[in-house]
């Protein structure tokens, strides 16, 4: 695990990829309490890529059963070859029950991160419940320290790794 004095950001995401899927999600629903008014909504979207706001509107009229499976999907599924990504997204796009998860791989780091961002706003009253219904374990919570003593430009950075 990340050592409290340690900046070895390629551990922490290391360390965040061993992590169970809820505490990875806790984590998170953490971080964007912890810095949500840290990271100005306008600058992430100058850069993202112009289709995010489509994306995050076809993640909301999801139920929130999916919009949940869904961010637990992009976290867990290891990385698809990009012929499998285009194939899916090809075929999602058949289908009418459309799950935005390939369409959500093809976006560059800081479409995700905006991504994420825009779904965490929006999934606030949920994410602001999480602590008080789930109990992260002793890796997530040294991990969450470590990640609060990081300037914003590191945390973004860090972000940017594990999307």
């Amino acid at each position: 695990m990340v050592s409290t004095n340690s900046n070895n950001l390629e551990q922490a995401v290391v360390d965040f990829q061993e992590l169970d899927i809820d505490d990875r999600l806790l984590l998170l629903g953490l971080i964007y309490q912890q810095f949500v008014d840290s990271i100005p909504l306008d600058d992430l979207r100058a850069i993202a890529q112009p289709n995010v706001d489509i994306l995050v509107q076809e993640i909301q009229q999801l139920t929130l059963e999916e919009q949940l499976t869904f961010l637990s999907d992009t976290l867990s599924k290891e990385e698809i070859s990009q012929e499998e990504t285009l194939l899916g997204v090809a075929s999602e796009l058949n289908n009418s029950n459309f799950y935005p998860n390939r369409e959500y791989r093809l976006l560059n780091s800081e479409s995700k991160l905006a991504c994420w961002y825009l779904i965490a706003q929006n999934l606030a009253a949920i994410i602001s419940d999480i602590p008080n219904e789930y109990f992260p374990t002793p890796p997530a919570i040294e991990l969450f320290n470590f990640l609060r003593s990081l300037n914003i430009n590191r945390l973004v950075f860090f972000l940017k790794q594990i999307l």
